[in-house]
C-alpha cells in the first residue's frame, strides 16, 4: 500500500539529542537540507497499490540508501548493516534513533521496481547532479575509469548469480526454441520464469539446498 513519509520532525533525531555529533559542514547535512526534500514520493505512487497490503517503507529513505550504496560501493546486505549503525545516514534521512532498520530484500525489491521504470532514472540524475553541485564537486575533474562503472553492476551472491544465470538462459531459450524449452521445463526443480522471482535468500541452509538443486538444473 502506498504511504508517503511523514514530514513531522521527531525529538529522537540524533542531531537533536546530540547537536554536535558531527561537524555542521558534514555531507549528511548538505544532503538532508538540499537533496532529501527533492525526493517526490508521488512519482513512485504507481508502483504500489493504493489500498490493501502492508504500507511501503519510506520511499525517501530507500532512494537515499540507494544513493549512499552507490557512493560507497556497498552491496545489499552491507547497506542493511550500515543503515543500522551510521549516524551520518540517520541525519541525512531524518531517521530517529531506534528506527534505523531496513531489510536488504525490501531494498532490493524496491530497486527492481525502479530498474523497470523511467521515472527513477530521471529522478536519480536530478538528485545526483544537485548533490554534486551542493557539495561543490567539479565534474570535469572526475575520473571516468572502471572505478565509477561499479555503480552500474549488480552485486549478487552465489545463490543469486546462479539463479539469474539460469533465468536469463531459459528466457532466451523460450523465445528462440520454444519447443525445446517446453520439453526441458518439466524436468527443472523450480520455475525460473514465474512472476515471483527473488534473487535473495536469507535462510543460509535453504539457500545451500537450493544451490544444489539449481546446479542440477544448470547441468
Amino acid at each position: 500500500m502506498f504511504r508517503k513519509t511523514t514530514h513531522q520532525s521527531s525529538i529522537l533525531e540524533v542531531d537533536k539529542i546530540f547537536p554536535k555529533v558531527l561537524p555542521k559542514e558534514d555531507w549528511c547535512y548538505i544532503y538532508r537540507d538540499n537533496i532529501y526534500p527533492l525526493i517526490d514520493e508521488d512519482k513512485f505512487r504507481h508502483l504500489y497499490e493504493e489500498e490493501g497490503g502492508r504500507p511501503n517503507k519510506s520511499i525517501k529513505t530507500m532512494v537515499s540508501i540507494l544513493i549512499f550504496m552507490g557512493l560507497e560501493k556497498l552491496n545489499w546486505r552491507a547497506s542493511e548493516f550500515q543503515f543500522g549503525r551510521r549516524v551520518d545516514w540517520w541525519i541525512a534521512t531524518h531517521t530517529s534513533m531506534g528506527e534505523a532498520q531496513i531489510d536488504h530484500t525490501t531494498l532490493f525489491k524496491f530497486y527492481c521496481k525502479l530498474e523497470r521504470d523511467e521515472t527513477a532514472r530521471e529522478l536519480f540524475e536530478e538528485l545526483t547532479t544537485k548533490f554534486a553541485e551542493a557539495c561543490g564537486t567539479v565534474l570535469k575533474k572526475q575520473r571516468t575509469d572502471s572505478f565509477f562503472i561499479h555503480g552500474w553492476l549488480k552485486i549478487l551472491s552465489r545463490y543469486g548469480l546462479l539463479k539469474e544465470t539460469i533465468r536469463v538462459f531459459l528466457q532466451n531459450l523460450r523465445k528462440q526454441k520454444p519447443g525445446l524449452y517446453e520439453r526441458i521445463q518439466p524436468e527443472l526443480y523450480r520455475d525460473y520464469l514465474g512472476k515471483e522471482f527473488d534473487l535473495t535468500e536469507k535462510d543460509k541452509d535453504k539457500a545451500q539446498r537450493q544451490i544444489k538443486l539449481m546446479a542440477k538444473d544448470m547441468l
